[in-house]
Order: C-alpha cells, then structure tokens, then sequence
C-alpha cells in the first residue's frame, strides 16, 4: 500500500447506517419472522440471533420505531460484532430515518417512593459474554426497572448513544450474572444520554471498568427514591 492510499484509508468516514447491510425487527415478528425485511421482521425476543447474522453480513439491525412499543422483558445478548464491524442496534423509522425505538415497562408513574411496582429487576439488554463490538442507538426507554442496559459478564468496546429515557430506575450499569464474579466493561462511549426520572443511576460502572468515554449526557433523579 502507498502512502496516499494509506492515508486516504485512515481518513475514509465511517459508512452511514444507510449504506450497511441490516436486519429488521419490531415488537412481534411480521410473515416469516427472518428478519429479511420489514415485512419479514423478526421479533425484538430474537434480537440475539440477528445480531449473528447482522455480523456474518458486516451490518446492523434496525428496530422498527413507529409501529408500537416494545415490551422491557430481557433479552439475553451473547452475540457481537468485530473490532472492524461493530453491529449497532438502532431505531429506525421505515426508511431508515433515525427514530426513538419507544421500550415501556411496569414501573409505577409517576413513581411513588418506596412503591413496589419498580419495573423488570433484572433490566431489558443483558450483555452477557460474547456480546462484544456493539452499539445501542435511538431507544427510549419508558418505566423500565433496574439496568434497561445491564451489562453482566466481561465485556469489550459498547457504544450506546441518543437514549431518551424516562422514569428508569437505573438506565445503564454492570452488575455480574449468570455465575460469574465480574462484569469490567473495556473500552465503550456513552453519548447524547438523557433521563428524567429515576431512583438509582443514570450510568453505574464498576469492577475494573477502564478506557470510558461518558460525554453529552444529562441525569435528573426527579428526587426519586426507592
């Protein structure tokens, strides 16, 4: 490789969601449920199994943001993409046009402090091993429990920005499952991040958590407790 076509490669902007291969989801699958098109979307419960193949094809998967909300039952992630193709989940309108993906839980609302009915406790995305190389864009979680965004084992380089949440408990944390003793989130960025309403934290990281960009993002508790 030359020098000038080294460079211009190293200054290529990144392909838009537009240009890359995708998979489509909504709320409840649509014909055969592939995931092959709109009208042959998978459900959001098949949401891990179209991260493989959004991977296998270098592309992301596109949530369908205008046809209802999406239930904030978990939804268990073990699949991811590569340092070179990173699969990102974003809401989308039919044409592809960036669009809040709306998740609406159980969580009482206005929130009473110390009521019981706090939501989903074990969170909506679980990252579990394997769920690398990812990104979560346009989503707007709505009375959702603890951890709308739970990562619980080891995890590498998550991306999520463009959040709009309210009345959350906890919108993005680590907090170890499944047997294992640590849940070090290793490189991420955290963007243009809003909530309003919650009893807990906006963005807990812990354990050995390290090479975090957090920027653009705005947490009002609302005075809520627990």
């Amino acid at each position: 490789m030359t020098l000038i076509s080294l460079l211009t490669t190293l200054h290529q902007k990144p392909q838009s969601h537009w240009q890359r291969n995708r998979r489509y989801v909504m709320p409840t699958s649509q014909g055969s449920g592939d995931g092959s098109s709109w009208a042959n979307a998978a459900g959001i419960s098949s949401l891990n199994n179209q991260i493989a193949l959004a991977a296998a094809i270098g592309g992301d998967v596109w949530l369908r943001a205008d046809v209802g909300n999406y239930p904030e039952t978990t939804i268990a992630i073990s699949n991811g993409g590569t340092p070179e193709n990173r699969v990102n989940i974003i809401g989308v309108l039919e044409d592809g046009t960036p669009s809040h993906a709306p998740f609406v839980g159980t969580r009482l609302s206005p929130w009473v402090d110390g009521s019981t009915q706090s939501g989903n406790a074990g969170g909506t995305f679980w990252i579990n091993a394997g769920a690398n190389h990812l990104g979560f864009h346009y989503l707007a979680p709505v009375d959702c429990g603890l951890g709308f965004i739970r990562i619980r084992q080891t995890a590498f380089d998550l991306h999520v920005s463009d959040i709009i949440g309210i009345n959350v408990r906890s919108l993005i944390l680590n907090n170890v499952g499944g047997g294992f003793a640590n849940a070090t989130l290793t490189g991420g960025h955290f963007r243009n991040i809003t909530l309003d309403g919650h009893s807990k934290q906006g963005i807990y990281l812990r354990y050995d958590s390290h090479d975090v960009v957090i920027e653009d993002c705005y947490f009002d508790s609302q005075m809520q407790v627990d």
